[in-house]
């Protein structure tokens, strides 16, 4: 059943699933992390630190103040792409869907965008498909799909960072967090009670984001069982 509503799904809305992707994947690509250490720094945050092109890494290699700018960029692209999945899908609907269906095929549009945003995040065209691991354009993500969610992953990975003083931990156990959360907030909601395949792409989609986070942070799980990753520092301080 599933199956047949995605092509359904594909076959009316190709056009629309396209323009999202491409439009998510160009605003993934714009690397926050790159572009403020070579304003401040002159280099590129990619030969510096543990090489990651991401907010924890500026942070400790740049300082407070570049971090910050990371971040929040990194989190507003994330945002802004949803918002334009969302608008982009609500722009090829109309009169013939009743607004419970509206509403449902914008909101997969948001997650469609979302899954395109990390991609080029990850794998940015403008920066030689050299980015970063995609936790806090994920956030910018979570918090506009579903603020539900993203308040369960947050207080997951707050949590877990002020416990371990590892980053990397708190992220993995958040990504992880995230299509479990998905999941059980909405599956008796007013979407995935007018469509099983609504509930489905959106849990999918989000595990795929998960998975993808997870995946970038390979060689910091394997340090985390040696008990060899750094815990999180800023740039000035003293490690203790």
């Amino acid at each position: 059943m599933v199956i047949s509503d995605l092509f359904h799904f594909l076959s009316y809305y190709w056009i629309a699933f396209i323009l999202t992707a491409i439009a998510a994947y160009l605003l993934g690509s714009i690397n926050f992390a790159i572009l403020t250490t070579q304003h401040f720094e002159k280099t590129d945050i990619r030969n510096s630190g543990s090489g990651n092109a991401g907010m924890t890494n500026v942070m400790r290699s740049v300082g407070k103040k570049a971090g910050i700018i990371t971040f929040v960029g990194d989190i507003a692209k994330g945002a802004v792409a949803v918002m334009a999945g969302y608008l982009i899908f609500w722009a090829f609907t109309g009169k013939e869907l009743d607004s419970v269906s509206r509403a449902s095929l914008c909101l997969l549009g948001a997650y469609i965008a979302g899954f395109f945003d990390i991609i080029g995040h990850v794998f940015p065209v403008f920066f030689q498909f050299r980015g970063g691991k995609g936790v806090a354009t994920s956030v910018g993500i979570m918090a506009f799909v579903d603020w539900r969610s993203f308040l369960i992953v947050f207080a997951v990975f707050l949590i877990v960072v002020l416990l371990t003083k590892y980053v990397s931990a708190g992220s993995v156990l958040g990504a992880i967090t995230f299509p479990i959360s998905v999941y059980f907030l909405n599956r008796k909601s007013e979407y995935s009670a007018a469509n099983e395949f609504y509930l489905t792409v959106m849990t999918v989609v989000a595990a795929l984001i998960g998975l993808i986070v997870v995946i970038k942070h390979k060689d910091n799980i394997k340090r985390l069982l040696r008990g060899e990753e750094s815990k999180f520092t800023i740039k000035g301080e003293k490690k203790k």
